[in-house]
């Protein structure tokens, strides 16, 4: 698979604003089909974390299936990524920008995977 944009995505209310998203990153692909041109629905419910909502922003990879995924995994089950560099550090950009939005929206810190505190947070 080959990265097509790294992208940050508005959730509120179990709903992500797709229509609303940030592309930060695009990449070219080796198949010709040009940059990422967003998403094709405004809206898309989120299914999962139903019992434990969670307003913010979250970081996403777009890819496109390439010829390496049809190589390794003909049936189509899996797909396969050989990253580069500027493509992990893409995300890890798009990882700080989720965080300051997520945290302007809660006005607080959070615990959990990807903890986030600020100085500001423990001075309150």
């Amino acid at each position: 698979m080959r990265a097509k944009a790294v992208v940050r995505i508005l959730r509120v209310n179990q709903i992500f604003h797709t229509g609303e998203a940030k592309i930060d990153r695009t990449f070219n692909s080796d198949k010709g089909q040009g940059k990422f041109p967003g998403f094709q629905k405004p809206l898309i419910e989120a299914l999962y974390r139903k019992e434990n909502q969670c307003d913010g922003e979250v970081a996403a990879y777009i890819f496109e299936l390439s010829q390496g995924d049809e190589d390794f995994f003909p049936d189509g089950k899996w797909l396969i990524w050989f990253p580069r560099e500027f493509e992990i550090e893409a995300i890890c950009e798009s990882f700080s920008k989720t965080d300051q939005t997520t945290h302007s929206i809660l006005k607080r810190s959070w615990a959990g995977v990807r903890p986030v505190v600020y100085l500001e947070d423990i001075l309150r």
